[in-house]
């Protein structure tokens, strides 16, 4: 009776359709839950080097089996209507958030259940997974130039890494074709997206990049993988800080404090050109064994912190080769694949993209930040938002006078010894458009921004000519398409080296 008092009914009906909820899904979900993640620790799932399977499953299982209740909850709790009360008013709104946190969870755990198994090998089989370490001072759209990678082979578990090899290269005559589009956008000047393993990160469609990828590898060493995975050196040093450090081939060390400086400068400072790939590979294969090492003993809270964060911020994603293996990697938000041109109803995606196109390791300084204005609702139900992109290099003027030789790219006698130079592109959502683009600040473009086309979707891009402590600044509209409605707009970048710095 109390529901249908005026004014504060809505609130009795919230407050009884959060305890309906909530005891709901504490019988049929969080019980269960929770017991099946007692049982559950870093040691319990790896140890010595071995994924427990079916510890794993379990898990996965119990998710997946608690979905219908959760989602039945969760829809209950979204159709909550307006609350007077303000106690009332905050309780609805976290529990909002919450339910639909956690249906999200046991959403993605239901798509992974039926493929874990296969994933790490059970049943006697054998998956090799390429592990590619980007560089991020040599920018690419998808992180950093691919400058070493090596196989992880799982067999019921058990992980096995191989030795890191430096870039491959095919040459230029047994180059794998790339399209019009690709030419025109990445195969600038000398660098080869089909033939140099580094440059095929050229692309921001990373499962483009990675079946590119799989093919060099197999056509270099004749192994076939089965997924390929990219990570960069600061989401290395997340993972390290938690872990612990590593020593290096000269006796130095890298940790959670400064992996991503030692890799990504200190190296190209002190050490010949000649044995920086070595140092490189060494690293990357002595970090990989400590990571592994150290899940089992690892806590599993600062772990999770770890790798969401690497994870939203673009620096681990990941390829399958088995449709339904990259469906999961999807649903994990690891893909990195360009939006769907076709599919207009989705939450729209733009882009922000740069790579770099001088070959030199000077973007250790690069600064990138962008941000979405507020949008304004169209008569045809479409979006217009203002975005702006602002690009910045901070080099010293002391880093500038000792720069080597081998990070400028060039000698000092070259005219552009010290320009970052690099080509930007902004890409619309699917359906969408860019429009309005203009530029300003100290930096210059060499080619403004002009519209192109990539895989259906429209794309602006222009070369900029970076110098030390100049900046320059892109503004222009986004307008996502009308069947996209109200979800709001999001804008997937280049991750840099600046979290890091």
């Amino acid at each position: 009776m109390a529901s249908f008092v005026p004014v504060y009914g809505g609130d009795v009906s919230a407050a009884r359709t959060l305890a309906g909820a909530l005891s709901d899904v504490s019988e049929s979900a969080l019980l269960p839950l929770a017991d099946a993640l007692q049982n559950v620790t870093p040691g319990k799932l790896l140890s010595d080097g071995t994924v427990n399977v079916s510890a794993l499953q379990a898990v996965a299982d119990t998710f997946s089996e608690a979905a219908p209740a959760v989602q039945a909850a969760n829809q209950k709790v979204q159709a909550i209507g307006p609350t007077s009360m303000s106690e009332v008013s905050d309780l609805v709104s976290k529990a909002k958030g919450g339910f639909s946190a956690l249906a999200g969870a046991v959403d993605t755990a239901k798509g992974v259940a039926p493929v874990l198994p296969q994933m790490l090998g059970a049943e006697g089989q054998t998956r090799n997974y390429l592990v590619v370490a980007e560089n991020n001072v040599e920018i690419r759209a998808n992180g950093g130039y691919g400058g070493s990678q090596g196989v992880i082979s799982v067999t019921d578990g058990k992980l096995e890494i191989g030795d890191f090899q430096p870039k491959m290269s095919l040459g230029i005559e047994n180059a794998l074709p790339v399209t019009e589009e690709e030419e025109v956008l990445f195969n600038q000047a000398t660098h080869e997206m089909g033939s140099d393993s580094g440059d095929t990160l050229f692309t921001p469609d990373f499962p483009r990049a990675a079946g590119l990828l799989s093919q060099m590898w197999e056509i270099k060493y004749g192994q076939h993988v089965d997924g390929v995975v990219a990570l960069d050196p600061v989401f290395l040093q997340y993972l390290l800080g938690v872990v612990g450090g590593v020593e290096l081939p000269d006796g130095s060390s890298i940790d959670g404090t400064n992996a991503a400086r030692v890799l990504m400068h200190d190296v190209y400072w002190n050490f010949d050109p000649s044995t920086q790939d070595a140092i490189f590979a060494a690293a990357a294969g002595a970090a990989f064994d400590k990571v592994l090492g150290g899940l089992g003993s690892a806590d599993l809270a600062q772990l999770s912190a770890a790798v969401q964060r690497g994870c939203e911020e673009g620096r681990f994603i990941a390829w399958m080769e088995n449709p339904d293996e990259e469906n999961v990697i999807k649903e994990l938000g690891l893909a990195a694949a360009l939006p769907d041109a076709s599919d207009t109803s989705a939450a729209p995606v733009a882009g922000v993209f740069v790579n770099n196109i001088r070959g030199s390791k000077l973007d250790w300084f690069l600064n990138k930040d962008v941000t979405v204005g507020t949008g304004k609702r169209n008569s045809d139900g479409s979006w217009s938002y203002p975005v702006t992109v602002t690009l910045s290099s901070v080099m010293s003027e002391e880093e500038e006078e000792s720069l080597p030789l081998y990070v400028a790219g060039v000698g000092r006698q070259a005219s552009d010894w010290n320009d970052e130079r690099l080509t930007v592109l902004l890409y619309a959502p699917a359906g969408g458009t860019i429009s309005d683009v203009s530029t300003s600040g100290s930096a210059a473009f060499s080619t403004a921004p002009e519209e192109h086309a990539h895989n259906g979707l429209q794309v602006f891009y222009g070369v900029l000519e970076l110098l030390p402590r100049t900046d320059a600044t892109v503004t222009y509209t986004v307008t996502t398409a009308s069947a996209a409605g109200d979800q709001p707009l999001t804008v997937r970048t280049t991750p840099t080296c600046q979290a890091a710095r």
